[in-house]
């Protein structure tokens, strides 16, 4: 037998931190486009969610640290993500998203299909600026 002694830290967590501490900055652009926060157990959903982003090339992270939502929504923003997908039980029951735009604070319950239209719109645009 090998003993050892190891330790882990999710990036995530580590980057709020730094960010919250005003140790680091975040640029004006986050390398996610949008941020699940999962408001139920049902994580399958959320990673299924995750995975038609994916292929719809928008990038996403998965937020699964045991927070309030108040800090969760505050580590999105510390982060600079546009947009956050929030998954709960009356979502899963209607096989629906809320999809919250961290820039205009205005939020809607919608299909995850037509969140996808509405992120990509917005990356388009976002493209055209540049």
């Amino acid at each position: 037998m090998i003993k050892g002694v190891g330790i882990s830290i999710g990036l995530s967590r580590l980057f709020f931190q730094l960010i919250d501490n005003n140790i680091i900055s975040a640029k004006d652009e986050s390398i996610f486009d949008v941020q699940v926060i999962p408001m139920t157990n049902q994580y399958e959903v959320c990673a299924e969610v995750a995975t038609k982003l994916r292929e719809e090339n928008i990038n996403v992270q998965i937020n699964m640290e045991e927070q309030k939502l108040g800090k969760k929504f505050k580590c999105a923003d510390n982060l600079k993500v546009k947009y956050v997908i929030v998954i709960g039980d009356d979502e899963v029951k209607n096989n629906a998203v809320t999809l919250k735009n961290m820039f205009t604070g205005e939020q809607e319950t919608i299909n995850i299909e037509e969140a996808i239209d509405k992120i990509k719109k917005w990356k388009e645009l976002r493209k055209e600026a540049k």
